[in-house]
C-alpha cells in the first residue's frame, strides 16, 4: 500500500471530523473519496498531508510515518495536493507559477547555479503546462485563465513537486460540462503514473476516473469497494445523495460541498 492510515482520529471541540479511520490505498490506482456535507473529507486530506495535526491514530507513507510532520516535509516525500479554491498566484504567469514549485523542489537558485541546471528545471517547468494542456498559454498571468484553466495550473503546480501520490480535492468542483470531460482526461492520463485519490461530488466522474470507491460518513468509514458495487448500495443512495436521477452505470446527484 502506498498509503495507510490506522485509528486516524481528528477532533474538534470534542467533535470527531475523522475517527478512528483505517484506510489504505494500492500503489498506481485511483480512489475516489465521496460523502455528504461534514462527512470529513477535506479534514482527511489535511491531516494525511500536514496542515492539520491528527489526534489519535496513524499515517503511513510507502510503510513510513508521517503522522506530525509538516506540509513541506510531506510534499518532499513524495505527496501532493490540490485545494477546494483555486491557489494560484494570480499576477504571475502559468509558467512562473508551475517554475516556482518546480524550483522549490529542485533548490533554490543562485547566480552560480549552473545554466545546464537552469535549462533543465524550464525545460521541466514547460513539460508540465504541455501535460495539463495550457502549453500554449504559459505567459498569460494566472488570474486572467479561465477558472477550468486555473484548475488545470492548480494540479500543474501539485505536479511540480514530483509527487508518487497525488491528493486532489474537488477538481470539477464549478466547471462546465465540457471543462469537467477534459478534468476527467486529464486525471485518467497522470494515473497512468502515479497514484491518485480525489474528492469528488459528481458521481459520472467518480465512475469514470476510480478504481475503488471510499464512502465516508460523520466522519467514519461507512463503505468501500468497486465503484458498481458502491453506485447500487442503497444506505449510499440515501445517505449521500440528496437528489438523485439513475444514469447508466450507476446513479448521479447534485454536488455538494464539504464541510
Amino acid at each position: 500500500m502506498i498509503l495507510e492510515t490506522r485509528g486516524l482520529t481528528r477532533t474538534f471541540s470534542g467533535l470527531k471530523a475523522v475517527s478512528s479511520l483505517d484506510f489504505s490505498v494500492p500503489a498506481g490506482s485511483v480512489r475516489a473519496i465521496i460523502g455528504p456535507n461534514g462527512a470529513g473529507k477535506t479534514t482527511l486530506f489535511n491531516v494525511i498531508t500536514g496542515t492539520l495535526p491528527s489526534s489519535g491514530g496513524e499515517i503511513l507513507f510507502e510503510g513510513r510515518s508521517i503522522a506530525g510532520k509538516s506540509p513541506e516535509q510531506i510534499a518532499r516525500l513524495g505527496i501532493s495536493r490540490t485545494f477546494q479554491l483555486t491557489s494560484a498566484f494570480p499576477e504571475l504567469t502559468a509558467l512562473e507559477n508551475i517554475w516556482l514549485g518546480v524550483n522549490a523542489r529542485h533548490g533554490s537558485l543562485s547566480p552560480f547555479t549552473p545554466q545546464r541546471k537552469i535549462r533543465d528545471l524550464e525545460a521541466r517547468a514547460h513539460a508540465i503546462l504541455e501535460s495539463i494542456g495550457l502549453g500554449e498559454r504559459g505567459h498569460i498571468p494566472a488570474g486572467e485563465l479561465s477558472y477550468g484553466q486555473q484548475r488545470m495550473l492548480d494540479i500543474g503546480t501539485a505536479l511540480s513537486t514530483d509527487p508518487r501520490l497525488l491528493m486532489l480535492d474537488e477538481p470539477t468542483a464549478g466547471l462546465g460540462v465540457k471543462e469537467t470531460a477534459s478534468m476527467a482526461a486529464l486525471i485518467k492520463r497522470l494515473a497512468q503514473r502515479m497514484t491518485i485519490i480525489v474528492i469528488e461530488h459528481d458521481i459520472e466522474v467518480v465512475l469514470e476516473i476510480a478504481d475503488a470507491i471510499t464512502v465516508l460518513y460523520n466522519g467514519e468509514l461507512l463503505l468501500e469497494g468497486a465503484p458498481e458495487d458502491i453506485m447500487s448500495n442503497e444506505t449510499v443512495q440515501r445517505i449521500y445523495l440528496g437528489h438523485q436521477v439513475h444514469v447508466k452505470g450507476g446513479i448521479k446527484g447534485e454536488p455538494h460541498a464539504d464541510a
